[in-house]
């Protein structure tokens, strides 16, 4: 699908939700508004000096790319929910574990660049942190490429699992995103996580497996999510489930 926007940008994806704006002017001072990530201060501002390039990315950027580039070719993946913490419910009982992130989604696009050159802003989805025992783990934070304070590709994050109490155990995070593709887009939603095992008598159950990440043009395991943390016995302390995974993005021009 290829949809004018204003005033000289073109996207080309499939099954993504798009917000139109104007192109962002170099010097852009504040982030996308992306859901999961915090406001970016004192980006970093990245001018490529070769019409052509491939560079991957961790951190929130802007990118300015020279005239003559036409087209800038994205792979994105968001950042993976974080384990719920497992539960210590009683002296004669272990607890069961909390449940596994969810990875972040992947997309690949392409955005077509002015004649004269274009910037765009990189959001990198941030990992989402593990629950302490008994509480939720924190969703990740979407990637996306943003035009002005909108985002005209988005991934979204996989959502935290959530904590093991009361003999119950944690469910497995919900991965978001969808599963579409075309001869220019591709998008992929990401794993779910696993649920929380229950306790076998006195020994904690163990934490659901975090969701896997999803291959693109390479293996990134960065973006998978946090396993869940095992339950215990008191008076040992359940476990912390683990941190997702941050996510990156690939850029091609």
């Amino acid at each position: 699908m290829t949809t004018s926007l204003p005033p000289s940008l073109t996207v080309i994806t499939a099954g993504l939700a798009l917000t139109f704006c104007g192109v962002v002017p170099a010097d852009a001072a504040t982030a996308c508004p992306i859901p999961g990530n915090a406001s970016a201060t004192g980006v970093t501002v990245w001018r490529p000096d070769s019409p052509h390039g491939v560079h991957a990315f961790t951190g929130t950027t802007d990118i300015v790319l020279p005239a003559g580039v036409q087209s800038l070719r994205l792979e994105m993946w968001a950042g993976g929910g974080g384990g719920g913490g497992g539960a210590d419910d009683s002296l004669s009982e272990g607890g069961a574990g909390g449940g596994g992130g969810a990875s972040g989604a992947y997309v690949r696009g392409n955005v077509s660049v002015p004649a004269s050159g274009g910037a765009f802003r990189l959001v990198v989805g941030q990992a989402g942190a593990g629950g302490n025992a008994g509480q939720n783990g924190h969703d990740g934070g979407a990637s996306a490429v943003c035009v002005n304070d909108g985002a005209v590709l988005i991934a979204p994050g996989g959502h935290g699992g959530t904590g093991a109490h009361s003999g119950h155990r944690g469910a497995g995070g919900r991965a978001e995103g969808n599963n579409a593709e075309d001869e220019d887009a591709f998008e992929r939603s990401g794993q779910n996580g696993g649920p929380g095992n229950e306790p076998l008598f006195r020994f904690g159950g163990s934490g659901g497996a975090g969701g896997a990440s999803i291959v693109g043009s390479i293996q990134l395991n960065g973006s998978a999510g946090g396993n869940g943390g095992a339950g215990a016995e008191r008076p040992q302390p359940a476990g912390r489930g683990a941190d997702g995974g941050p996510g990156a993005i690939i850029a091609i021009w």
